[in-house]
């Protein structure tokens, strides 16, 4: 009989390559990838040959993610331990931006062994997962959190952000965002290292000016005691175990009388964000005049890619704007519509993706006027925004691909098709992770609800979600 090559004591039930001989089944359970050095390529590791060695991780696609995300979350539920650890922290203090809460508690918050949830997730169950599921968790694991401010924004292609923490450049692919944020705002959120680029991870909490400060100093303040509470983890990921800090920083104006004051590179780009915002007239509300003169617009021809790259957004809706308007087109909505256009023509200026480029062509050689085939590409961008809005997933590039393929020129030659009015955007799954974290949806009720004194954009993908009414009708 041949024993175990690491107790010595039971059968060795296959074999394994580590040990050069057999091992039990037992042992291969409990000290694979812990007190026994698998290599990466074992046959009997299934995902967590990926988990061991990130760089063999394949493509993955949305569905990937959104399985393994259900598969993290319901482990998460049977984790009653480790959410006794945060409950704490997230249930019973300072006010969370929701979608951040939930980050914290998933691939946030560490434990004094200085695991994630996360982290004991892909040990228990990474032999489970698909090659694709195992990426997409393997991508949210070494995702790194941060205070960011936005130094740039391009619709439909993606937004370039300054950490504030730690003075890095990143550029982030981002659609629904995009479509959303501003230039100057600041937010602390999560960026996911891609093969060939990088992408939000939907958990976003943009931070009131008069807060930037406040939370900066307490993140860099936490920052250094979490270096000597866990040596040896990169800083890049020791900021999502300390989001905490946010909230209570955020929720400490409250008291305050006097806003803290901003350093000088801040406050000289807010500063000019308040006066653009002057100029407009604009108090939050939106729909007024833009700043300086409007750039020529024709949806007929294309515009100079690198030009209009490298013009203000605000100035490229203004001008898209003024072209309906001396169309004399009836709109029901004429920003959102100059967004669609915006976004389409950023993608066509970038050529990313190449696809969209591609489809124009097509569409032009079908003999499509090149405005109603800007419409055409404007229906695939609003339908991948939906999508990831009711889904709360991450943007399915290669359903985006698909259905720019799908597009049918004589579908066009009249202007846009009738389409039916797309179904109700389904409920959020939080009622699970409300009785699993003791206090936790009081907590978000109130970032949700409260502070009505002022004006609060915390978060693009809640703006307008009262977590109380779709709790009351689950």
């Amino acid at each position: 009989m041949t024993t175990c090559g690491h107790c010595g004591q039971r059968k060795g039930k296959r074999r394994c390559p580590a040990l050069a001989g057999s091992i039990c089944s037992l042992c291969c359970g409990k000290h694979r990838l812990v007190a026994i050095a698998c290599p990466p390529d074992c046959v009997h590791l299934g995902g967590l040959a990926i988990v061991r060695d990130p760089s063999r991780a394949v493509p993955f696609t949305q569905a990937d993610d959104a399985t393994a995300w259900d598969k993290l979350r319901s482990f998460a539920l049977g984790a009653t331990e480790f959410s006794r650890d945060i409950a704490a922290q997230v249930g019973g203090g300072s006010p969370w931006e929701p979608s951040i809460a939930i980050a914290y508690i998933h691939h946030g918050h560490r434990g004094a062994d200085g695991r994630r949830l996360i982290e004991h997730f892909l040990a228990a169950r990474g032999r489970a997962l698909t090659a694709g599921e195992a990426a997409a968790m393997v991508a949210l694991q070494r995702a790194r959190a941060s205070l960011f401010e936005i130094t740039a924004v391009r619709h439909g292609v993606g937004v370039d952000l300054r950490d504030l923490l730690s003075d890095e450049i990143l550029h982030v692919r981002e659609l629904t965002g995009s479509a959303h944020l501003r230039e100057h705002e600041v937010l602390f959120t999560w960026v996911m290292e891609f093969p060939d680029h990088r992408e939000l991870t939907g958990a976003i909490w943009i931070i009131e000016r008069s807060d930037v400060a406040r939370v900066r100093a307490a993140l860099q303040a936490e920052l250094a005691v979490a270096r000597t509470r866990w040596p040896g983890i990169p800083d890049a990921d020791l900021v999502g175990s300390i989001a905490w800090v946010v909230a209570d920083a955020c929720a400490a104006d409250v008291d305050d009388d006097e806003p803290a004051e901003l350093p000088i590179d801040d406050a000289a780009a807010f500063q000019d964000d308040d006066r653009d915002d002057a100029e407009r007239g604009d108090t939050g509300g939106g729909g007024a005049a833009e700043p300086g003169e409007p750039i020529p617009y024709d949806a007929g021809s294309a515009p100079d890619p690198g030009a209009w790259l490298a013009t203000d957004e605000s100035r490229k809706l203004a001008a898209i704007e003024a072209y309906h308007r001396a169309l004399e087109v009836d709109l029901p909505n004429p920003r959102l519509h100059a967004t669609m256009h915006a976004i389409v023509e950023n993608q066509l200026a970038a050529n990313a993706p190449i696809e969209t480029r591609a489809t124009l062509a097509r569409f032009a050689a079908a003999g499509i006027a090149r405005h109603d085939a800007v419409h055409a590409l404007g229906s695939v961008v609003a339908a991948a925004i939906w999508d990831v809005m009711r889904r709360k997933a991450t943007v399915d590039h290669e359903a985006i691909v698909a259905a720019l393929g799908e597009l049918d020129p004589d579908d066009w030659r009249a202007g846009e098709p009738e389409v039916e009015s797309p179904p109700a955007i389904p409920l959020l799954a939080h009622e699970l992770m409300y009785r699993h974290v003791p206090g936790l949806q009081a907590a978000i009720a109130r970032t949700a609800c409260g502070r009505a004194a002022g004006p609060s954009r915390r978060s693009w993908i809640h703006h307008s979600c009262s977590l109380d009414q779709r709790s009351a009708t689950s």
